[in-house]
């Protein structure tokens, strides 16, 4: 009998737990801009749920901190990337779980922006999630 109550007890905890690391915290929006003839401004748009957090691009400052945030594009000849993707001034301040490491992050909301220069008259945007 203790037995199968410890058993029940245990897969109870493990389900909570696998269905509480599917959660999605962070979901992402894009959108495309045309500037001219032949180039786009890409925006990516982050909702970020309530007390998480998403890092910059900019590392933190610290020998232990958590890896920053990267936009990798495939590569095609059928587009060239124009300069670096761009985020607005993240939150900095200094974390004690990190020893004192200088976190930059943002909360709620953040947008990042791509340029782009197309070197055919279609383009398509597939989206991974």
């Amino acid at each position: 009998m203790l037995r199968k109550y410890i058993s029940g007890l245990l897969f109870l905890l493990f389900s909570f737990g696998f269905l509480n690391a599917q959660k999605q915290y962070v979901t992402w929006t894009y959108s495309q801009k045309k500037i001219s003839a032949d180039e786009f401004e890409l925006s990516f748009k982050a909702k970020i749920e309530p007390t998480w957090h998403l890092y910059s691009q900019i590392e933190s400052i610290g020998e232990t901190v958590p890896l920053p945030t990267i936009f990798e594009f495939d590569k095609s000849k059928d587009y060239k990337l124009i300069g670096k993707t761009s985020e607005p001034k993240p939150i900095e301040h200094a974390e004690p779980v990190f020893d004192n490491a200088v976190m930059r992050y943002f909360e709620n909301t953040a947008t990042s922006n791509k340029n782009k220069s197309l070197n055919r008259q279609t383009f398509c945007c597939e989206r991974n999630n």
